[in-house]
């Protein structure tokens, strides 16, 4: 009888390790897999099994060791529950950590259970206020979704205007929204919006709104803490009331820092060049007062069966002819000049993102309802601006609701009725669904009726939104490498030995070298990673796991496989090049995005490719300090070198100063009678300045 089919699962298998561990030592994954299926490990989680859970951990370190915990984390075994006190995966933290020697825990295995079970303490605080959150939703009546949607898109339509509104960004605002309109569906299921949901009081729930948010906020920071230390190896100190959070790798966490800083500059930068260059583009707002201007009445003030505005959208030949206009409006050309920097698109406007729609399409459906937004939003405001008794009758007027063909009779003189169809599909999220929401990537909320809150869209990206949510790299829609072949062209004209998407089968080692370049007796190995800049943590961890810890390890095997007997040889009989057998070699992760930019595990090097091409091309970067803008040239002299570039990658000269600019940072938050310090990096433009001995 197998070895394994003797072990009962129903006993602790803790004294079995070691010959669990020596019976499954030859076995392969296949097989290793199979002896994990004799433990039903979701129904395990869901029925709180704690033996057999347990027993799923000890076999799963002893088949894999090292590899365990990032295995054992996919099954969410550790996660703690926002609606539990936790008590029982605590236990089970508990009994690894009592057993840590005899299940062989590396010090990053201990780090992270003992950080789950310090975190842990604020969980009963969480799940108070969780149930004050679904107490709240539960009894607060029909009315629910309506209100949030208002009191949302209110606060997105005042953060366009520059009014002071919550103390919180648009895109944390909208995931908390989308929320609790998520939670709100599945407490109740049977929940129906129509007309006769509006809100009855006088006044409607704003304060209660407010509140949901402000307890939402802790909710999501606290997921958020446990997202960094499940997914980004951070940790988690106690220290007696007081749990610190930190990245142990400080240069990791000033780089992610560095990377959104760095994005919003550029961002800025752009704008402000975008505005310079195209001064004389036409104004959206512009043409918005003109239509109101050229229009008897938009809106019609109704009494039955609600008292509310209703908003006559003006179809006529002018607006059709506007929103199909090939000119562009100032924002538009940003938005396209972003796009074209930031994905490397050629032929932008017919790029898909998605069965049929295209960036030309998703940018006349954005100009037809920033009008219908506009036009409803800014009437409505001023409305309430000059009499605030008014605000019931603003509430129920506020939020749009379309009927299916009513909605895609708007769309299809514009797009057609194919497309159109495609629109709703791609952005709406069905209130029975049990996918979670996100207004950001699904602002059209459907049930009998699809509820659109006009502002929370047209303050999306909806380009790179749609990129993520259907899972689309530009590269992969072009059938072309554009980061690799930018990287190669430039690198071409200053050396002769360079080539691209080189295959490679040797030694054990399978793969390719996206660009590979000889330079002054140093072999460089880029590899590239078109990614999209992340929004959130759930993105963050995709360009993390998927890209910085992937390209590592790819980067890696294509070290190891030059270093392997025989390959220079075999490299230089297909390239014909005259690689020496002593070469140094520098390897470099260049990503899409500038997060992590700068960044170093000792071995590989990460570089945006925005930041690598322009190095390559120029020598130059400028920095504006006290509004004056100045050119630091990275090169020695007049031409680039194999020096410039081997100073640039492995010894980081322009990425030393930034790193040593950054000062600590305390976010602090409280949890009952616990507190949690959040501790991350600013950067220090003063610091940078002074360190580059440029301060004015």
């Amino acid at each position: 009888m197998p070895f394994m089919q003797k072990l009962d699962i129903n006993k602790n298998l803790i004294d079995d390790f070691q010959n669990i561990k020596q019976y499954t030592e030859e076995l392969t994954k296949s097989q290793k897999k199979h002896i994990l299926k004799n433990i039903d490990i979701n129904n395990a989680i869901k029925t709180k099994n704690k033996i057999h859970i347990i027993n799923y951990i000890i076999i799963m370190y002893a088949q894999y060791n090292d590899e365990a915990l990032s295995e054992l984390k996919k099954d969410k075994i550790f996660s703690l529950d926002i609606n539990s006190k936790n008590r029982e995966v605590v236990k089970i933290i508990d009994f690894l950590l009592k057993n840590s020697k005899k299940l062989e825990f590396t010090y990053e295995d201990i780090n992270y259970f003992q950080s789950k079970k310090n975190l842990s303490l604020i969980s009963e605080n969480i799940y108070k206020v969780t149930q004050e959150i679904r107490k709240e939703i539960k009894n607060y009546g029909n009315s629910f979704i309506r209100d949030i949607l208002f009191v949302v898109d209110m606060h997105f339509y005042r953060t366009m205007k520059g009014v002071e509104s919550l103390n919180i960004t648009i895109e944390t605002l909208s995931e908390i929204c989308s929320y609790l309109i998520f939670l709100h569906a599945q407490i109740h299921k049977e929940h129906m919006i129509s007309e006769h949901t509006f809100c009855k009081e006088n006044s409607f729930y704003d304060n209660k709104i407010d509140n949901l948010i402000k307890l939402s906020f802790s909710i999501r920071n606290f997921q958020d803490i446990e997202k960094f230390i499940d997914n980004f190896n951070y940790i988690c100190i106690k220290e007696k009331n007081n749990l610190i959070v930190k990245s142990e790798d400080d240069l990791l966490e000033k780089s992610r820092r560095y990377g959104y800083f760095h994005s919003n500059m550029q961002r800025m930068a752009l704008s402000l060049h975008t505005r310079e260059k195209y001064k004389d583009a036409l104004s959206f707002d512009i043409f918005i007062d003109k239509i109101i201007r050229s229009t008897d009445s938009l809106f019609e003030f109704k009494e039955y069966p609600i008292e509310r505005y209703v908003f006559k959208f003006p179809l006529f030949d002018e607006i059709k002819n506007f929103i199909l206009k090939d000119e562009y409006f100032l924002d538009e050309v940003f938005e396209l000049e972003e796009i074209k920097k930031e994905y490397m698109i050629p032929d932008m406007m017919n790029f898909k993102i998605s069965t049929s729609l295209t960036i030309r399409d998703l940018m006349i459906i954005k100009r037809l309802f920033r009008m219908m937004g506009l036009l409803n939003s800014n009437y409505l405001f001023n409305i309430l601006e000059k009499d605030k008794s008014k605000k019931q009758i603003i509430y129920n007027s506020w939020i749009k609701a379309f009927k299916h063909e009513n909605l895609k009779d708007t769309l299809t003189p514009f797009i057609g009725e194919d497309k159109a169809e495609d629109f709703i599909s791609s952005f709406s999220w069905l209130l029975q669904s049990k996918n979670k929401l996100d207004l950001q990537y699904s602002p059209l909320i459907h049930f009998d009726d699809y509820y659109f809150p006009l502002n929370i869209f047209i303050s999306s990206n909806l380009f790179r939104n749609s990129l993520f949510k259907n899972k689309i790299r530009p590269h992969n829609a072009t059938q072309k490498d554009n980061i690799s072949e930018a990287i190669t062209n430039v690198l071409k004209q200053n050396f002769k030995d360079v080539a691209m998407e080189i295959d490679f089968n040797k030694n054990g080692y399978h793969g390719d070298f996206d660009v590979i370049a000889y330079i002054d007796n140093v072999i460089y190995i880029f590899e590239c990673k078109n990614t999209i800049t992340p929004t959130d943590l759930h993105e963050l961890r995709t360009t993390y796991k998927e890209n910085l810890v992937h390209g590592f390890e790819q980067l890696s095997k294509c070290k190891n496989v030059l270093l392997s007997n025989g390959y220079i040889k075999d490299l230089n009989n297909n390239l014909k090049w005259n690689i020496s057998d002593n070469s140094t070699i520098v390897t470099c992760l260049v990503l899409g995005t500038r997060m992590y930019n700068g960044y170093t595990n000792g071995k590989h090097h990460v570089r945006s490719v925005h930041e690598l091409l322009n190095f390559l091309d120029t020598g130059k970067i400028e920095i504006t300090d006290n509004g004056v803008t100045k050119e630091i040239r990275l090169w020695k002299s007049d031409k680039i070198t194999g020096n410039d570039i081997y100073d640039f990658i492995e010894n980081r000269i322009a990425h030393k100063p930034i790193f040593e600019s950054f000062s600590i940072q305390t976010n602090k938050e409280f949890f009952g009678k616990y507190s949690v310090s959040f501790e991350t990096y600013e950067f220090d433009a003063k610091k940078f300045y002074e360190n580059l001995q440029i301060s004015s």
